[in-house]
């Protein structure tokens, strides 16, 4: 899920956010899961994604912690105890989908992924290629250390929903993800 509702260069979890997850959390539902929360404000999907927050203080954390009251039903008991929605933040790095222009980093600065490949590379046809060179750059793959950050990140985000009072995390970090492996 997408909700692109943030500001345009990402950021915390605001009004739109807390309205629409209220309103799913009064529907009765077992588990509401948020839409793709960034670990890393220079790997923005197409801009005006949710994300984490550098440090954890109670300003960075009380939108988070809204977010979460609002998933579970909100403050004004509407719903239900035994009703209330088990609350989980998806945690994402848009890898080599981040695109070239509301991505959190300069034009045609590569974004980092796993493997240096291209999205949209084994696509076929002349527009679909020019849409995807348009929108997306090659990748530059992750050294060592840029590995190592990205799971302090993924860290610093299950951290940020445990003490906002979400129930669990999903880790998202298939953005753009496709074999490219050839049979043999």
């Amino acid at each position: 899920m997408y909700e692109h509702a943030a500001n345009f260069r990402g950021g915390p979890p605001n009004a739109t956010h807390i309205g629409m997850y209220k309103n799913w959390g009064k529907g009765r539902w077992g588990l509401v899961l948020t839409g793709n929360i960034q670990v890393d404000k220079s790997h923005l999907t197409i801009g005006r994604d949710m994300v984490i927050p550098d440090i954890l203080n109670g300003t960075m954390l009380q939108p988070f912690k809204d977010l979460a009251e609002a998933i579970h039903g909100g403050p004004d008991g509407v719903v239900d105890p035994s009703h209330r929605a088990l609350a989980v933040m998806q945690l994402s790095h848009s890898g080599k989908q981040a695109s070239n222009w509301i991505s959190g980093r300069l034009p045609w600065n590569p974004p980092l992924a796993p493997s240096p490949v291209r999205l949209g590379e084994r696509e076929s046809g002349f527009f679909p290629q020019l849409f995807y060179r348009f929108l997306f750059t090659t990748p530059r793959e992750m050294a060592v250390p840029e590995i190592d950050r990205l799971v302090e990140r993924f860290v610093l985000g299950a951290k940020v929903a445990l003490a906002a009072g979400f129930e669990g995390v999903e880790l998202h970090a298939g953005h753009g993800c496709r074999c490219t492996c050839q049979s043999g």
